[in-house]
């Protein structure tokens, strides 16, 4: 049996908890999917990030839900859109595994209207769209 012993040439960091902002809200909806945004520059489809799309409802204001995606691997945000009456939810090009809406996105930053295409492996996993069309 071998007894070398090692120790790390540099000692690492204590692990740092990260907060993404949804603490205060309840998860409604998470599947992984893939999210593609329209640039009307070039008229053409851009993928944004794969990951997990969800749906959270803020637990002190219930009406007050938003729809996130974090791209994997990067964590940086994909979309970030507060849910309103206005933004409707149709099936792309009548496939039922994909659905568009548009939306005032925050993912950046800043509000920029995006128009927003998501495809998802089955098309069980779009029965989200009876809880996105509030």
């Amino acid at each position: 049996m071998p007894t070398a012993e090692f120790k790390p040439v540099i000692p690492l960091p204590p692990l740092v908890q990260v907060q993404r902002g949804d603490e205060n809200e309840l998860k409604l909806f998470e599947h992984r999917a893939k999210i593609y945004r329209f640039q009307s520059e070039t008229k053409e489809w851009k993928e944004r990030g794969v990951g997990n799309i969800v749906i959270l409802q803020d637990k002190s204001n219930p009406m007050k839900m938003r729809v996130v995606m974090w791209r994997e691997r990067v964590l940086k945000p994909a979309c970030n859109f507060n849910l309103t009456s206005k933004i409707k939810v149709d099936y792309y090009q009548m496939n039922k595994k994909i659905v568009t809406w548009s939306a005032i996105d925050f993912a950046d930053s800043e509000g920029t209207p995006e128009i927003f295409t998501c495809r998802f492996g089955t098309e069980e996993k779009v029965s989200f769209t009876v809880i996105f069309n509030c």
